[in-house]
């Protein structure tokens, strides 16, 4: 890789855009030091887990990072070819505890728990017939529909779901009825708008029920609705820094009587013009 590439990328890192580009093949599967359950692959020394699976659209609104496949596909980012049960076995491993999930799908208050970094990892094809992969921060392909940036950089939070009554089991009177894991028939595994059943969730008091998150077609790849675009999730434990503070809650403009004195100068955010509000909170 060049001089130019490599300084490029450590300003990336820096600056946390979307512009984490490698001129590198994706990563065996699996890499040295992971050990498998089942198709998820977690390595206990740095606290991480990786899963593979596939890209529902690139565009359009999302309540969903990603779930199941074939669960609210219309609605999630992407699917993940994984047993719920062994991704939460691995958040397990790596030392998480299940934080205090949203009681239902309209408590839109703040969601404590512990915070994990995601990062999604996926090959862009170029206009020489070569690849690059991308290997983004999670938050980066997400869209603030009413802000037009992107999410604000809070990490997920691990809330680890719980167990229901089987619906899909045949009743049978004088018996009690059996449990399951909840995301093994509901699907929902790491959720934008607060979802009690997801293994993960957005920590942000959200201001609507469904929230107000899209797709950043720009950073995503085109899908090819012949065969599956393919893409890794790499979640890992947050290192300093990486976790925003000051973000509480998802981000809406401005009111009018909250706007900046006249004549008082304006902080614009990256890819948003001062007039379109930008206080790069």
């Amino acid at each position: 890789m060049s001089t130019l590439a490599v300084t490029a990328l450590l300003a990336a890192a820096l600056l946390g855009g979307p512009v984490d580009l490698f001129d590198a093949p994706l990563p065996p599967t699996p890499r040295e030091g992971f050990v498998a359950l089942g198709t998820v692959r977690v390595h206990l020394g740095r606290g991480e887990i990786e899963v593979d699976g596939y890209f529902n659209l690139r565009r359009g609104f999302i309540e969903y990072l990603a779930t199941s496949p074939g669960i609210k596909a219309h609605e999630s980012l992407i699917a993940l070819d994984c047993d719920p049960v062994d991704l939460n076995a691995a958040c397990l491993l790596i030392g998480l505890e299940p934080g205090t999930p949203p009681e239902s799908e309209v408590d839109l208050g703040p969601i404590a728990g512990p915070r994990v970094i995601m990062r999604l990892r996926y090959a862009i094809p170029q206009s020489d017939g070569s690849t690059v992969v991308r290997d983004i921060r999670a938050e980066d392909v997400i869209l603030n529909g009413p802000m037009e940036w992107e999410m604000a950089r809070c990490g997920f939070v691990y809330t680890g779901s719980s167990f229901i009554e089987d619906y899909e089991e045949e009743p049978t009177e004088g018996v009690p009825p059996s449990v399951v894991y909840a995301p093994r028939v509901r699907g929902e595994l790491i959720a934008l708008s607060h979802r009690p059943y997801a293994i993960f969730d957005n920590p942000l008091a959200l201001p609507f029920k469904d929230g107000d998150y899209y797709a950043y077609g720009d950073v995503l790849p085109s899908i090819n609705h012949d065969s599956e675009t393919l893409v890794s999730l790499v979640i890992r434990l947050p290192r300093r820094g990486e976790i925003d503070p000051a973000a509480v809650r998802m981000e809406l403009p401005k009111r009018p009587e909250e706007t900046e004195e006249p004549n008082q100068p304006k902080v614009g955010h990256v890819g948003v013009t001062d007039a379109e509000g930008g206080d790069n909170r």
